[in-house]
């Protein structure tokens, strides 16, 4: 075991609490998001490490209501979820 306190380093501390105080989140509020606020949550997201550097993952934005209402009709039928 280490004799080094990662957590003495700010940005290591920092860090630390994001990944230790994370938490999945499966239901969502219709109080729209900011454009900017999901730039950087997209842009987070594909920095994510991936096995080999693949980063085999996909976004879509999908604004419209009806829509999001057929995405959920074709996911719920699939073996997606």
């Amino acid at each position: 075991m280490s004799t080094l306190n990662p957590l003495a380093d700010p940005k290591q501390a920092s860090f630390y609490e994001v990944v230790s105080t994370r938490r999945s989140v499966r239901r969502f509020t219709k109080t729209p998001i900011s454009d900017e606020v999901l730039n950087a949550c997209l842009d987070m997201a594909m920095l994510a490490p991936s096995s080999s550097n693949l980063q085999p993952w996909q976004f879509f934005v999908i604004e419209s209501e009806e829509k999001r209402q057929k995405t959920r009709e074709v996911i719920h039928c699939s073996n997606v979820i």
